[in-house]
């Protein structure tokens, strides 16, 4: 005897009250089966979740790397560009620059922000400030313009405001010299030391 005869023949021998919940089951069954399948030629397709948006790290920042690279390398130079997306501690995207030059002992590190061009200005002159209180010296002989190249191929103009303030480290900060550059909406902060 094949096993569906004999499971058949097992129920019909089940008592009413056991049978009538089965069948019940089974006409849940049968009937869920038949909404699902459907005669419609064309069929309906499922809304999924909308994919989550990732954020994308500041394009303009972005297009400062290449030029950045190019315009710092030389031979034996060490480069390292670093992308640090916004989060809680900090409200903009900032890119870092580093380059170091082994045949003579220079480190020169950057910090870039695209932060608008107001705020640009208000940090520039706050930091600016509070270096001099320091005991740095305002040097504007020694501006540099750094990453000028750069802003201008990532703005797509040249930067029609530029503020540059050279603070050359004195005292304990001897050797260590800050710049502070804004371009319309970008602030860099730029750190120089020599070792040798």
């Amino acid at each position: 005897m094949n096993p569906i005869t004999r499971m058949m023949k097992r129920y019909i021998k089940t008592p009413l009250k056991y049978a009538l919940p089965l069948l019940f089951i089974g006409s849940l069954a049968l009937v869920s089966i038949s909404g699902c399948t459907s005669s419609t030629s064309s069929p309906t397709a499922t809304p999924s979740a909308a994919p989550t948006a990732t954020a994308s790290f500041d394009p303009v920042l972005k297009k400062m790397e290449p030029v950045l690279k190019a315009e710092y390398s030389s031979p034996g130079a060490n480069i390292t560009i670093t992308e640090t997306p916004a989060s809680a501690s900090q409200s903009t995207d900032m890119l870092t620059f580093g380059v170091y030059y082994p045949q003579n002992g220079t480190t020169i590190g950057a910090t870039i922000t695209n932060q608008g061009a107001s705020q640009a200005a208000a940090q520039l002159n706050s930091l600016s400030a509070s270096d001099i209180s320091n005991g740095g010296v305002n040097s504007p002989s020694l501006v540099t313009g750094f990453g000028l190249q750069a802003a201008t191929v990532a703005l797509g103009h040249t930067p029609s405001t530029v503020n540059d303030v050279y603070v050359k480290g004195t005292g304990n900060n001897e050797g260590i010299n800050t710049e502070y550059i804004q371009y319309d909406s970008l602030l860099i902060q730029v750190m120089t030391t020599t070792t040798s």
